[in-house]
């Protein structure tokens, strides 16, 4: 994914919320106003839904009351006693009814306080009866139902008193049927919801305006750590790379992120100091050779010299130039190492032959030192890349080698560890031995101790070592004590299937070769 730069994002112009600080505003802002809304809505709701079932229970008992009443009177007067009771009665109850005959003509009525003059229009009864019994909302201006669900929501303002509940029971008398259409006003319902609806737009932009303030003042305290942090990174530059984040005890996120930093400016910070050190360490190395070579010429160009002088100076110099051809070449092999982040392709490597190829290698500058080399040679299989291990194998025994006086002993051993699932490499030496500080700075570019500044060698050998050990994952151990020798020991993950394929193959080889 292509990274967009940070100008060509900042086109977005003032629409575009980059402010973190805007953003966790808003945050605060919409979370405060989203549960005030939520909780207005669900009790606009609860309301609405307890207050329809209600009226729709009163609707549906009052109608059967009134077909019930009227059906035992077997007929009723307009101007009757009866009638006069039952109207009155339903005046207190805020209902209005309607009778109608079988040809949907009205007859007599009751009109309660809200709605007087209760009437609906023959086709109106008619959609209404084809509806069934199920309550419906009818607007009494406009002589027709409700919309469906619309008039339940807070902004559907019908003209006042113009929205009534009504149902309808039949009344079967011997002669004929009636329809007794029964109506309650939705009025204070109406009002009733609209206060609560106001009540929650009041709420709704008192929350808004403290969530703003609250919610600012909260992403000021949540950025100022941060703040802190952006400024110190400001000032770190490579001169002042021992500046340090103190925000221990703070929150666990910014503690977190201050520590991550500081790791990551102690890496730096060592990293700084290593391409320093090795800038001196190259300079220091570079230096006496290219001298030597200087000097060579000079003094050669000083006066005309004979045929062997020549050829002696010339020797010098091409083995000052070699040196340095090598130098250079390891901290390249190096520079590729580095650059590696693991083995790709590995292959099936015994240290068991590794160790004895090095040794067969080896051989003629261990005699020319008049060492013995004692070898203990088992299987010890692991995956990795041949021309590593050999050259890895072939530095450890060398700097023993440089480091073990002339007639002395050395060593190599491989084996495996099963239980601890380890290949291991130890290469072990007579030498001077190293103090705590050497075991520790062995493996840094151009080191070398001060007993040890006369033998031959960049300080680079150890250092390659540890790169090629870090690649195939394996653990170094160093046991060294001054004036008892070193042991270098490299533990490798263990092969266990070609180790078993070994195994297995062993007694076959023997029964071959019984010799």
């Amino acid at each position: 994914m292509k990274n967009v730069p940070l100008t060509r994002r900042r086109r977005w112009g003032p629409f575009h919320l980059r402010s973190f600080r805007f953003k966790m505003t808003l945050y605060y802002c919409f979370i405060l106003l989203g549960l005030v809304v939520g909780f207005g809505g669900a009790v606009l709701a609860f309301f609405t839904y307890f207050q329809i079932d209600s009226m729709n229970r009163s609707l549906e008992e009052s109608s059967s009351r009134v077909a019930f009443h009227l059906a035992t009177q077997g007929i009723f007067f307009i101007d009757s006693e009866e009638y006069l009771l039952l109207r009155g009665t339903w005046s207190l109850l805020h209902l209005d009814f309607q009778i109608y005959d079988e040809g949907l003509n009205a007859h007599v009525g009751g009109s309660g306080k809200l709605h007087p003059g209760f009437a609906l229009s023959p086709v109106l009864v008619s959609r209404l009866l084809r509806q069934g019994q199920q309550p419906q909302t009818v607007n009494l201006l406009e002589q027709d139902f409700a919309p469906r669900h619309l008039w339940l929501m807070p902004w559907y303002q019908p003209p006042g008193r113009s929205l009534i509940r009504v149902t309808w029971q039949e009344i079967r008398l011997p002669t004929r049927s009636y329809y007794v259409v029964v109506g309650m006003s939705l009025d204070n319902f109406l009002a009733a919801r609209s206060q609560i609806a106001y009540v929650m737009v009041i709420t709704a932009a008192i929350a808004g305006l403290a969530a703003l303030f609250l919610g600012y003042g909260a992403a000021v305290r949540a950025m100022e750590p941060l703040t802190t942090i952006n400024a110190f990174i400001s000032q770190v530059s490579i001169d002042n790379l021992d500046l340090r984040l103190p925000f221990e005890g703070k929150d666990r996120e910014i503690s977190e992120l201050a520590l991550h930093l500081n790791e990551m400016l102690n890496k730096l910070e060592r990293s700084v100091q290593q391409l320093k050190q090795f800038t001196s360490d190259v300079s220091h190395e570079l230096r006496t050779p290219i001298a030597v070579i200087r000097g060579k010429i000079e003094v050669s160009l000083l006066k005309e010299r004979d045929p062997d002088y020549y050829r002696k100076s010339f020797g010098e110099i091409s083995k000052q130039v070699a040196n340095m051809q090598n130098m250079v070449e390891v901290l390249l092999e190096l520079a590729r190492l580095d650059a590696l982040s693991g083995v790709e392709d590995p292959d099936d490597v015994d240290l068991c032959l590794i160790a004895e190829d090095v040794a067969d290698n080896m051989a003629p500058i261990l005699a020319k030192r008049k060492q013995k080399l004692h070898l203990n040679l088992d299987l010890a299989p692991l995956r990795g890349r041949q021309g590593l291990i050999l050259r890895l194998a072939t530095n450890l025994l060398d700097n023993a080698s440089k480091y073990t006086p002339e007639g002395k002993d050395l060593g190599m051993r491989t084996h495996s560890d099963e239980e601890k699932n380890h290949a291991i490499l130890e290469v072990w030496d007579s030498g001077p031995g190293m103090d705590a500080e050497g075991v520790q700075r062995c493996f840094d570019r151009f080191w070398r101790a001060d007993r040890s500044r006369a033998t031959p060698g960049y300080g680079l050998g150890l250092t390659l070592v540890h790169r090629v050990a870090q690649l195939h994952r394996a653990k170094m151990e160093i046991d060294s004590a001054l004036d008892k020798g070193s042991t270098f020991r490299l533990l490798f993950p263990l092969d266990r299937k070609t180790l078993e394929e070994y195994r297995m193959g062993l007694p076959q080889a023997e029964e071959e070769n019984p010799a």
